[in-house]
């Protein structure tokens, strides 16, 4: 479905007047009017991205310059469609402030568990996967104690015998009731990891970690 309105300030004014609270005050011009905007009501995402993709499509077949065109999203999900369909047609593009699938806070917090299952030397793993849970006392002070006191890895034994008390702590430093919990919940959870296929452990990750970023 296709609607029409006389310039974007007056597209603006159409919806911000069911404001209530608004400020009364009327939107002018100070240069000449563009074109009309069109608003284009799509059933469905993926027809909402090939649409897109048309249009652009269009306008560079008539002429203008691909980088003349900017295509704004107001949530990054709508970038992997886009993006989807602007290569299907064969439109350079680049695309801005997404990072994909791998760049998200949230894959890099489960890879961490993954990562630190497989090498249980890896510092940065234990680091990020230690601090990524809510509310599990755990900080970046606290983490960088227990490497310490851990020595080097392998850092899953370091961390039973941290919690078993087999080793003698740093001055000032004790684990808390909370702390020995989750480190204790931490450790059987890697333990599960290990034996479990890559889509099983991710989804064991999910299901068992209030991660701090949330999918």
């Amino acid at each position: 479905m296709l609607l029409y309105f006389f310039g974007i300030l007056k597209a603006a004014d159409s919806v911000i007047v069911n404001n209530l609270q608004r400020i009364d005050k009327v939107q002018e011009p100070v240069r000449a009017a563009g074109d009309d905007i069109e608003l284009y009501v799509a059933p469905a995402d993926e027809i909402e991205a090939q649409y897109v993709a048309g249009m652009v499509a269009n306008l560079i077949e008539s002429g203008v310059e691909p980088q003349e065109i900017a295509v704004l999203s107001r949530t990054s999900f709508q970038f992997p469609l886009l993006d989807r369909n602007f290569t299907r047609l064969g439109i350079p593009h680049v695309v801005v402030g997404y990072t994909g699938l791998l760049g998200r806070a949230i894959v890099k917090d489960i890879l961490a568990y993954l990562r630190f299952a497989v090498n249980p030397e890896d510092v940065t793993a234990l680091e990020r996967a230690l601090t990524a849970e809510r509310g599990n006392g755990i900080g970046k002070k606290t983490v960088e104690k227990i490497v310490r006191l851990a020595g080097g890895g392998p850092f899953d034994r370091a961390l039973r015998a941290i919690c078993d008390g087999d080793i003698e702590a740093v001055p000032k430093f004790r684990l808390t009731p909370k702390v020995r919990a989750s480190l204790e919940k931490f450790l059987k959870l890697i333990n599960v990891i290990k034996t479990l296929p890559p889509s099983d452990a991710v989804s064991m990750v999910v299901d068992s970690v209030k991660l701090k970023v949330e999918l």
